[in-house]
């Protein structure tokens, strides 16, 4: 509501696998907060809000890292990483 997107979903409509389908990580609610392995809606497209088919659980980190970052951002980061693992094998 707060930030005046769609929402119509019910407790019955998520599933929480138990690997975060993104980073492959045991998806584990925390008692207190969250943690890099709490499970998270995820916003497929983020603006058509929390609707059915549009959500998907995945871990805090992978929500995280697709919040904080654009699609060109998570490549470079990608093939820097990629770069280091080459040098080093």
């Amino acid at each position: 509501k707060e930030k005046g997107l769609m929402f119509n979903l019910h407790y019955d409509d998520i599933q929480i696998p138990n690997l975060c389908p993104i980073l492959k990580i045991p998806l584990i609610p925390a008692l207190e907060g969250q943690n890099d392995n709490s499970p998270s809606l995820d916003r497929r497209v983020p603006y058509l809000g929390y609707t059915k088919g549009n959500v998907t659980v995945v871990s805090m980190k992978a929500n995280r890292i697709k919040t904080d970052a654009n699609s060109n951002e998570i490549r470079a980061v990608l093939e820097y990483v990629l770069e280091i693992e080459e040098e080093n094998t």
